[in-house]
């Protein structure tokens, strides 16, 4: 007769690497959180950094103008 083989790992450290990949579940999900919330925060500086410099300030709109007030007749 054949024994059956032996386990490769005991219940303490199958117990063991549980915890550990529920430690490594939580970093990467924190991980994973935060670069979110950063790569949102860059993409609404760049979108608002987009929108000022295609969308003047009227104080800048008028120095464009180059002194025309379009009132004068030529």
């Amino acid at each position: 007769m054949v024994a059956p083989p032996a386990p490769e790992f005991d219940k303490r450290e199958v117990a063991e690497f549980g915890k550990d990949d529920s430690t490594a579940v939580s970093v990467i999900g924190k991980m994973l959180v935060v670069f979110f919330f950063y790569s949102l925060v860059v993409m609404m500086c760049v979108g608002y950094w987009t929108y000022r410099s295609n969308h003047p300030t009227p104080s800048n709109h008028a120095a464009d103008t180059h002194g025309h007030d379009g009132d004068e007749e030529e």
